[in-house]
């Protein structure tokens, strides 16, 4: 079991409310105030996506969760970029809430899972770049909450959501079905997340049957792309593949791995590194690298909380995405964004084992003090 937290109810929504306070002024600043650029090179693709599939002429290329966004943005306003950003400083606060709830309903201290999570660098400086990841994030995080809460319908249902706009969440869907059989066994449960996530399904079918867009077509090409260059020095050419190769992605790849075993190992513990180390190439500074680092202990802390509370179902339900996203961007590469939606899930594991932590240390002291005064009336 998690830690007991304790706080009446007013005080927790005073503390909500400072915290979602907080984190919105942030994001405004950080969105609109900073001069901070909104765009980067994967914007410029979610937006020419957008405008194919409001021309009836779908483009197959990243997952279309984040276009048919845009695309439905632009049907009502004229300028989509600015309602877009607004849209990222509501989601990213809606997320510190959700985090601030998640850490609640399992009765650890959401005071300060909301500030960390308010204040999360990463989650801040990918807030302001027009890109999949905040919508994905606060996604994920809804479907947590929603399974705590046992709305397993809306769960199933937002998930699927959440994995049209960020394919490597997918495996989350069954592994979720897989757990909570192993815990609770209760097959109404069950039924009702899987019809959420069929309903997903459906809706993600028929826009695909009516081609209003077309199936993603960039797992062969991240595929080529994982065997071609290391992480740290990303690649994205695929000139390099005859037009064999590059009809083939999967058996190039396993063709490359069978070949190559030393460098494709090289590879893909390069990808982990990128993904999760302390010092990654990709910071452009020696300030941005130890600031990306962070995201290192984060996961070791809240690693070391998912094993300690490993027979608690919600530490499954936490540490799931963690596991999920961790092996899918070590097969194929990594970016220091591809962190983003599971990085509130490690806050709150880690806030949980330190605070378990904090209550050893306590009942130590506590234990050495009562032994010193028992020691001192003894030899009275």
């Amino acid at each position: 079991m998690f830690r007991a937290f304790r706080s009446n109810k007013r005080s927790l929504r005073a503390d909500l409310f400072v915290i979602t306070l907080l984190a919105f002024v942030v994001r405004v600043y950080v969105v609109f105030l900073s001069g901070l650029p909104w765009y980067s090179t994967d914007t410029f693709d979610y937006l020419r996506q957008a405008d194919a599939i409001l021309t009836h002429q779908p483009i197959s290329y990243f997952p279309n969760g984040y276009p048919l966004l845009i695309a439905s943005v632009k049907l009502v306003f004229s300028d989509p970029v600015p309602v877009l950003a607004w849209m990222n400083v509501l989601f990213s606060t809606l997320t510190v809430v959700l985090s601030f709830e998640i850490a609640r309903n399992i009765n650890t201290n959401p005071l300060i899972v909301g500030l960390i999570v308010a204040l999360y660098p990463n989650q801040l400086n990918y807030c302001r770049q027009l890109l999949s990841d905040t919508p994905t994030t606060f996604l994920l995080l809804s479907s947590v909450w929603l399974i705590l809460t046992r709305k397993h319908f809306w769960a199933g249902l937002i998930l699927y959501l959440a994995a049209m706009f960020r394919s490597t969440l997918l495996p989350i869907l069954p592994a979720y079905l897989v757990i909570a059989w192993c815990f609770q066994r209760q097959l109404r449960s069950l039924a009702t997340y899987a019809l959420g996530a069929l309903v997903g399904l459906t809706f993600h079918g028929g826009l695909l049957l009516a081609e209003v867009i077309l199936p993603a077509a960039n797992f062969g090409l991240n595929l080529l792309i994982a065997v071609g260059s290391y992480s740290y020095d990303l690649k994205h050419s695929i000139s390099i593949y005859s037009p064999s190769e590059q009809s083939h992605p999967l058996q190039t790849y396993l063709s490359f791995a069978l070949n190559h075993p030393l460098t494709f190992i090289a590879q893909r513990l390069d990808s982990l590194w990128e993904l999760w180390g302390p010092w990654p190439a990709y910071g452009r500074s020696l300030f941005a690298k130890p600031v990306i680092g962070l995201r290192f202990p984060l996961l070791l802390i809240g690693g070391i909380g998912a094993y300690k509370y490993r027979r608690s179902f919600h530490a499954w339900i936490l540490f799931t995405p963690v596991v999920v996203i961790t092996l899918g961007h070590t097969v194929f590469f990594s970016y220091p964004r591809y962190t983003l939606p599971v990085e509130p899930l490690l806050v709150v594991l880690a806030v949980a084992s330190l605070c378990d932590f904090e209550t050893c240390f306590q009942k130590f002291v506590s234990g050495r003090q009562m032994r010193s005064t028992n020691a001192i009336e003894k030899h009275a």
